[in-house]
């Protein structure tokens, strides 16, 4: 493994890792009635968050630069170039109502006195929305 900062090969220190983790990718309804965790070919790469995905931050001890080393760029292009992936440019009355249900549902799950760390936020409306109830750390 080499650090893709400095290139420097065999001298990365594995900070935190996480398997299952979800990520959200995907096109999101008008009224969302279940987080989906499974990948179907039908339903736009996974509908609003996938349980499927390995993230690794790794240090480069020569440099102090920090990356996900399980990132996968042909996997993530993938879902870029997928039907179902969105870029929202306005915000839209259906789509705060989708991140407040998904913030909900979210909410089910952790615990308030939880940290979590959202990766390459995009536009924030998920760390908008959770930002009251939980400690946030954004990570681009």
């Amino acid at each position: 493994m080499h650090c893709p900062l400095c290139q420097s090969e065999n001298n990365q220190k594995e900070l935190f890792k996480t398997v299952n983790a979800f990520t959200s990718s995907g096109k999101l309804d008008k009224n969302p009635t279940q987080i989906k965790t499974t990948i179907t070919t039908n339903d736009g790469g996974g509908g609003y968050c996938k349980g499927n995905n390995t993230i690794t931050f790794t240090q480069c001890q020569d440099c102090g630069y920090i990356y996900n080393s399980t990132f996968d760029l042909n996997k993530i292009s993938k879902e870029y170039q997928s039907e179902g992936y969105f870029s929202r440019k306005i915000v839209s009355k259906a789509m705060s109502n989708n991140i407040k249900t998904i913030k909900d549902k979210c909410l089910k799950y952790i615990n308030k006195n939880s940290t979590c760390l959202e990766v390459a936020p995009g536009s924030r409306d998920m760390v908008n929305a959770l930002i009251r109830n939980v400690k946030i750390y954004v990570y681009r």
